[in-house]
């Protein structure tokens, strides 16, 4: 009866987190439209009427900047059957993006979390912003592909050894064929995956020797990979800014990196890179009590905090230019340190993480409320355009301009490229307007919900 008594609050607080993380995903598939334009496009190539129409990614020319078959060809189906349906589409999503958090919360108590622990890490991870921004948008399937082949690879390594594994050799075998193939699968979504290896360093504890094998056959799935993929990665020709790198961006990128998920005041890293004052000290204080209560299990745990993170950054540190997308799978790594450690920390250092939790859940929330936003915005923008575009032509386009200036990156995003919509030529027929364009008149303004209106004409110059 007593422990009946005694598991009663916890069983209470686990179905708190269910219905949390269930309201997340629900909420996330409430959003009536898209973010950014790459889903637009794709969506353009998603729309043929037979499957065999479909421009499907070949897995054979490795000498593609974006070599992601395995991402491209999951977007193409996705958005063929459900790209005109945005809340279908932001459902499947979110729940890829819940198998990952169930996943983190298995892979933590395999490591030594407790069942609460690896449940509020859980929550976190949903609720942390990198992660609500890429649940939120449907151009990050490959870092959810990524992050779930990781995580099922430790999942596997870190099971509970079986007497009918049988021979050394048939051991080995188990561990390495899964693990090579997760590897595959993972680089095959997404040049990021060539951590996968250095990751599966968490798993060495519990395997010990036979660690070598699933560590050996993942190596050499990367250093296939890099051999034949390396120098187009690395010296593709590239527009100034966009995927160009420098060694001398990994101190500055690591430090945007940590303080981002603390930093209320900005939607996208980037904006961080002006962070001051109050804001600024609050982010920092919030990296050292994470850092601290670490230290609390052991100086060990603070040092795999910091090492496992920068491996999950590693790739993309060197870039000149960021982005919230690139912070989903080290905010997987660090949700499950953080659990793992918390049941050797010291009880009052576990208090010191409850300011960086608020901190980033709120900060989460409000990212998942401009996702939201911006959404609802494309819903109205788009349904407007279908009946202006036919009257438009290349000659006398659509030029339209955000009434409020802060929506100019809202209006130029949604309408970059998209090549049409249900089927009507849109990128040559409309395009967005600076506000700060004095040059160009707009023929429509466009309301802060994304509906529009025509604009008065201009008024004549005096003689």
């Amino acid at each position: 009866m007593d422990a009946r008594i005694d598991a009663a609050p916890n069983r209470l607080l686990r179905f708190g987190i269910a219905t949390c993380a269930a309201l997340i995903v629900i909420t996330l598939s409430s959003n009536r439209g898209y973010f950014s334009h790459d889903e637009l496009q794709w969506l353009a190539f998603a729309d043929t009427d037979r499957w065999s129409q479909l421009p499907w990614s070949h897995i054979f020319p490795v000498d593609r900047f974006q070599y992601r078959p395995v991402t491209f060809n999951l977007w193409l189906i996705l958005a063929h059957v459900f790209g005109y349906k945005p809340m279908a589409m932001h459902a499947a999503i979110a729940l890829m993006g819940l198998a990952n958090a169930l996943l983190l919360r298995a892979c933590a108590i395999r490591m030594g979390a407790t069942h609460l622990g690896a449940g509020v890490a859980m929550l976190v991870f949903l609720l942390f912003p990198y992660v609500v921004y890429n649940h939120s948008w449907v151009g990050t399937i490959a870092d959810l592909l990524v992050a779930a082949c990781v995580l099922l690879a430790l999942l596997w390594l870190c099971r509970t050894r079986s007497d009918r594994e049988g021979s050394p050799l048939r051991s080995a075998l188990l561990d390495a064929i899964p693990v090579a193939l997760l590897t595959t699968l993972a680089l095959l979504s997404k040049e990021s995956a060539i951590v996968f290896p250095a990751l599966l360093l968490y798993a060495w504890p519990p395997r010990r020797w036979r660690f070598a094998a699933p560590f050996a056959a993942s190596a050499v799935m990367v250093l296939v990979y890099l051999a034949l993929r390396l120098k187009t990665i690395l010296f593709t020709p590239h527009d100034p800014g966009v995927y160009t790198w420098s060694l001398g961006n990994i101190p500055a990128n690591l430090g945007l990196f940590a303080l981002f998920p603390f930093d209320l005041t900005n939607f996208e890293i980037l904006g961080s890179r002006s962070l001051h004052g109050w804001a600024l000290l609050a982010s920092v204080a919030a990296v050292v009590l994470v850092f601290g209560a670490m230290a609390s299990a052991g100086w060990r745990y603070a040092v795999a905090l910091l090492a496992g993170t920068f491996v999950c950054l590693g790739p993309v540190l060197i870039l000149d230019v960021i982005s919230n997308v690139y912070g989903y799978l080290a905010s997987a790594f660090a949700c499950g340190a953080v659990a793992v450690a918390a049941p050797k920390m010291r009880p009052g250092a576990r208090w010191l993480l409850v300011m960086p939790i608020m901190l980033a859940t709120v900060h989460g929330i409000t990212i998942g409320k401009t996702m939201l936003r911006i959404g609802n915005t494309q819903h109205h923008l788009y349904t407007d355009l279908v009946r202006l575009l036919p009257q438009a032509s290349a000659a006398q386009p659509l030029r339209i301009r955000a009434m409020r200036e802060a929506d100019d990156t809202t209006v130029r995003r949604l309408l970059n490229s998209v090549p049409s919509y249900h089927r009507i030529p849109l990128a040559e027929r409309a395009r967005a307007v600076p506000s700060r364009n004095a040059t160009q008149a707009p023929t429509h303004w466009m309301k802060p919900s994304g509906r529009l209106m025509p604009a008065p004409p201009p008024e004549p110059s005096l003689p």
